[in-house]
């Protein structure tokens, strides 16, 4: 569905400059590694993706790391100093930005709006895993 709308001439094709749009427009949230990883995989190097091409990315992308929440919510722990499930936006931030697949302050600032924060700032690490995710 999102393809058709980045593919304004109905070419079943889209720019290179629209992928990362697109991917993250369907809903994943992949790294700049990953979106450089993919286009070179789809052919973006002809400046244009195929929806065939932009599919099985899709599809690498989503089985590439299966997410055990919990084992991801165990690594936020560290971070949570009251021992309460949460942690500060700032926190989350640093995270996102300074962990594992490390995004890029805009992509952790995308996943974040994802995120229900409490009236002291605090975001519930689990739930906003659940939600990321699904």
């Amino acid at each position: 569905e999102m393809f058709k709308m980045m593919d304004e001439k109905g070419s079943g094709f889209i720019p290179t400059e629209k992928f990362s749009g697109c991917v993250r427009g369907a809903g994943l949230y992949p790294t700049e590694a990953h979106i450089k990883e993919m286009l070179e995989k789809a052919g973006g190097d002809k400046g244009q993706v195929g929806y065939d091409d932009f599919m099985s990315q899709m599809r690498w992308l989503s089985n590439k790391h299966p997410i055990d929440i919990d084992q991801v919510g165990e690594s936020f722990k560290m971070f949570d100093k009251d021992d309460n499930g949460m942690i500060n936006k700032a926190e989350l931030h640093h995270v996102l930005c300074g962990m594992g697949d490390k995004l890029s302050s805009e992509e952790a600032e995308e996943f974040i709006k994802e995120a229900s924060i409490d009236k002291n700032g605090n975001i519930s690490y689990m739930d906003f895993l659940n939600t990321v995710i699904d």
